[in-house]
């Protein structure tokens, strides 16, 4: 199986960041997790500029990698249940996550929204933290891409960006997920559309920062 490996890269040179995720292990991810609350209700679990963290997200946005968003899933999930073990105010509640939806022209293009299969896997068996309910959020438009603007044009692009789909629960607590937040503002806009909707306990967490 390794020279087989070996061989398709010599065939086939993997991407940088391909080569960086197939050698990580958990252990080496779970030593960069640093869980930051950028300001009130808004927590990121680890620092973007980390070369394994960029990769990581690299291969499961834009490659359809399952070993980092296994990996990815894992360290969420420990996360989550670190949360609830801790007597964190969401704890007595019941927790949905909501992951940031993709503009159609983008789902249709890579044919997956990576952070709904971080959080599938997440949020797999009997004994999860949370659910998943992935149709709460959706675009009402097509955005442009956030990394060509400036802050203020950014949260400009968002505003209205996002619809809930239904009523929602005032006793539950809706998470919204994303992958990398830097100003906040995607987070922002997916936020205020579930709060808009009869959600009273709205947070947002982004993977990376």
């Amino acid at each position: 199986m390794g020279f087989f490996i070996r061989l398709l890269d010599i065939l086939f040179p993997p991407k940088d960041s391909e080569v960086l995720v197939r050698e990580s292990t958990l252990a080496d991810l779970g030593r960069l997790v640093s869980p930051q609350e950028l300001r009130p209700g808004y927590t990121a679990l680890f620092p973007f500029r980390t070369p394994l963290v960029r990769a990581l997200i690299t291969q499961a946005k834009f490659f359809n990698n399952p070993k980092a968003q296994s990996l990815l899933a894992t360290v969420l999930r420990d996360y989550l249940d670190a949360q609830n073990e801790e007597g964190h105010e969401f704890s007595t509640r019941n927790m949905v996550l909501v992951p940031v939806p993709l503009s159609t022209q983008r789902k249709r293009e890579r044919g997956y929204n990576q952070i709904e299969k971080v959080l599938a896997q997440a949020l797999s068996g009997t004994d999860a933290p949370g659910a998943l309910m992935p149709h709460l959020l959706e675009r009402t438009r097509d955005t442009k891409p956030q990394t060509s603007l400036s802050r203020t044009a950014r949260k400009r692009n968002m505003e209205g960006a996002f619809r809930a789909t239904e009523s929602l629960e005032p006793n539950f607590t809706y998470i919204v997920v994303d992958d990398v937040m830097t100003t906040g503002a995607t987070l922002e806009a997916a936020c205020t559309a579930l709060a808009g909707t009869g959600a009273i306990h709205v947070e947002a967490l982004a993977l990376a920062h």
